[in-house]
């Protein structure tokens, strides 16, 4: 199974610098074991720091009414109250 090298965050260009150049058997030692395990991957940066697109969800007529109700009651606007809800089970999920 190949090495995982971990990069560190660095304060500055001369700290990046001095790891590479300290670790370059070490990460080169782990891109042939990937390379001849065949787990590689492809990325580029953009692919990396580019948030995903806003996405679309359709909710059935239930839920919808439902939310509909409920944003009314807190005063909200249906999407402005299904982002929230939404946004608060993603984090409740993240935590479990």
């Amino acid at each position: 199974m190949s090495e995982t090298v971990k990069v560190p965050k660095f304060e500055n260009e001369a700290d990046e610098a001095r790891w590479w150049f300290e670790n370059q058997d070490k990460v080169a030692r782990a891109f042939d074991t990937a390379a001849s395990e065949g787990t590689l991957r492809r990325t580029s940066l953009r692919d990396r720091f580019t948030p995903p697109p806003p996405a679309s969800v359709v909710l059935d007529a239930e839920d919808a009414a439902l939310a509909n109700e409920l944003a009314q009651r807190h005063g909200e606007s249906f999407e402005g109250f299904v982002k929230r809800v939404m946004h608060q089970a993603l984090l409740l999920e993240k935590s479990a």
